[in-house]
């Protein structure tokens, strides 16, 4: 099982597992300021995210976007990614 070099996690932590270990208690993005319940919180809210919007089209062929429902995605994934940056140590 090889090794990813950024993060240290394995080719096979994609999806849903790999937002629990990179955001759950011993993740690398889990903010150790937070309570527990909130970094818990967050590691939910990226699994859902993975879950929602990826995985569908991973599985399956869902068609296109409605330009409504694209700019929420968007929204959404600007956020989380605020959220990651906020996480970066240093």
């Amino acid at each position: 099982m090889a090794v990813r070099e950024a993060g240290g996690y394995s080719d096979s932590d994609i999806g849903v597992p790999l937002m629990r270990k990179a955001f759950g208690r011993d993740g690398q993005l889990t903010d150790r300021e937070q309570e527990p319940a909130e970094q818990e919180a967050i590691a939910h809210l990226f699994a859902g995210a993975i879950g929602l919007f990826k995985n569908p089209g991973s599985h399956r062929n869902v068609g296109p976007l409605t330009a409504g429902s694209a700019l929420r995605a968007l929204i959404i994934a600007s956020e989380l990614l605020s959220l990651v940056d906020d996480a970066r140590p240093g």
